[in-house]
């Protein structure tokens, strides 16, 4: 793989930590929530791990603690595992859930 290299100076201004919406979207209807409320206008989806990967190869340098949730369930993205296990090479990971997978 071929590293990214950034200008020296970029170190001072680009964040240590990164969020990564990998699915915006729930299978709850929770109505406190801005998704299971819908209160969020934006087209629902999930990332895929090659736009994933395009994302975490990017910010790879920098990354101290990448977050792979903002408002979605992470685990509703069959691809999920794969962007654990890619990002956890480089950086800490954290996904946040509501569980409803695991039953």
């Amino acid at each position: 793989m071929n590293e990214i290299r950034y200008p020296e100076q970029f170190e001072k201004i680009i964040p240590r930590i990164f969020v990564a919406e990998t699915v915006l979207g729930c299978d709850l209807k929770c109505p406190e929530c801005a998704v299971g409320g819908n209160r969020i206008t934006k087209k629902k989806g999930w990332m895929r791990f090659e736009q994933f990967k395009v994302i975490a190869d990017k910010i790879r340098p920098f990354c101290k603690y990448l977050y792979l949730h903002h408002n979605g369930e992470p685990m509703l993205n069959k691809d999920i595992f794969k962007m654990i296990q890619y990002s956890s090479s480089f950086t800490g990971t954290n996904i946040s859930t509501n569980g409803q997978s695991f039953e």
